[in-house]
């Protein structure tokens, strides 16, 4: 089953060519399909996405290309080949997007960069995904997310204060400057369709889309000169704010990010006597004994199960929630009842579940119409639709290896 498919798709009629491999301009490419556009994902012949030999596999069948591929036609083309990049063209002559995140200058030796796809297709929104954009000192080095997190400054934040820089265990970087790049497009063909535009390039690096959310830092380092440090779940701004272990094993996460959740958190465990101590009273005198307040929190957590705390917690209408595995997720029936994780039709795997598309609009929802598909399994079909050769042409290509 797939979610709200028989609804009408705000993206319907969008034509979108997926150049990229691996994660970030291909992710904003996703978004583009969830919600309706007609995206052809370009592969390599044989080789395919990279992304396909990534994560855990069920009999060969590659689980991660299962989601991330999902809504997307999927063709072979190579475009080392001359006569690869004239499909491409061929292609992209009536397109309204072409995303690709090869590293600068490639597509350019092909004779597909901006300035060549847009002379021949000036309505063309062009969305270029790269490490460290196309400008600068950094431009010419490959970038992934990994590198990414540490250099943005992201890594640098994360983990225990006597511990080491933390990356990410999923594609942190690469999700948002995906999510960067699809905003991006749409803002473009927003500008086009209210005349401001026609045909714009869209540049999105990695580095930039991850710094931006470092947000307030940059402002207190320039006027304070403050370097903020590792904190591990702690927060410098707020106090409790921690995940605790409780009685039965499991982990309670627990949030006060205003005067009164922190109020509400001193008379559940300690009484009015508590909350009115000079030490917790304000946001200030807590930070100042955070390390006790924490310790209190921890050790009246830690005498009780998850589910008492999380009574006790709702009682005194305190913010907190069970940190979960995936196991976690998949009993609880949240995710279920609301649509936040579906499950899909799949001509390889049967069903595969999967997230649902985010966010969820009410008169146009967009859906997930099936899971990432076979290496060339569209090929054929999307050539006879979207271009003009002929089924000989189509043929020759075959057997030169262009597709």
């Amino acid at each position: 089953m797939a979610s709200s498919a028989a609804s009408p798709k705000p993206l319907a009629g969008l034509k979108v060519i997926d150049a990229a491999t691996i994660f970030a301009a291909p992710f904003a490419a996703t978004i583009l399909a969830d919600f309706g556009a007609t995206v052809i994902k370009v592969e390599m012949p044989s080789k395919g996405d990279p992304l396909r030999a990534m994560g855990r596999a069920k009999d060969q069948i590659p689980l991660w290309w299962k989601v991330y591929a999902r809504n997307k036609l999927c063709m072979t083309l190579d475009l080392r080949m001359e006569e690869g990049q004239r499909v491409l063209r061929e292609l992209v002559r009536d397109a309204d997007v072409l995303i690709e995140n090869f590293r600068p200058g490639v597509m350019e030796s092909w004779n597909l960069g901006w300035e060549a796809l847009h002379e021949l297709n000036p309505s063309l929104t062009m969305l270029r995904v790269s490490g460290f954009g196309r400008t600068g000192h950094y431009s010419g080095k490959p970038g992934f997310g990994t590198l990414i997190e540490g250099m943005s400054g992201f890594a640098m934040l994360n983990g225990q204060p006597d511990g080491p820089p933390t990356v990410a265990p999923m594609a942190v970087g690469d999700c948002i400057a995906g999510l960067y790049g699809a905003v991006g497009v749409l803002t473009a063909l927003l500008a086009r369709a209210n005349g401001v535009a026609s045909g714009q390039c869209v540049d999105v690096s990695l580095l930039d889309s991850l710094f931006s959310i470092l947000g307030y830092q940059v402002a207190e380092f320039d006027q304070l000169g403050v370097v903020m440090e590792r904190t591990g779940n702690r927060s410098a701004s707020s106090v409790p704010r921690n995940i605790y272990k409780t009685r039965d094993g499991k982990w309670l996460t627990v949030s006060s990010s205003t005067n009164k959740l922190s109020l509400r958190v001193l008379r559940m465990i300690g009484g009015e006597e508590l909350a009115c101590d000079e030490r917790f009273v304000t946001a200030d005198a807590r930070r100042r004994h955070g390390d006790l307040l924490d310790q209190m929190v921890a050790s009246w957590v830690v005498q009780r199960d998850l589910t008492e705390a999380l009574d006790a917690f709702e009682r005194h209408d305190a913010a907190a929630a069970p940190a979960y595995d995936i196991r976690q997720i998949f009993a609880d029936r949240q995710f279920t009842e609301t649509g936040t994780m579906i499950r899909i039709d799949d001509e390889e795997l049967g069903q595969v579940r999967m997230p649902n598309v985010v966010p969820q609009l009410s008169a146009t929802p967009g859906s997930v119409e099936f899971a990432g598909r076979r290496l060339g399994r569209d090929t054929i079909d999307v050539l006879r639709a979207h271009t003009s050769l002929s089924e000989q042409q189509i043929a020759e290509l075959t057997r030169l290896g262009v597709i």
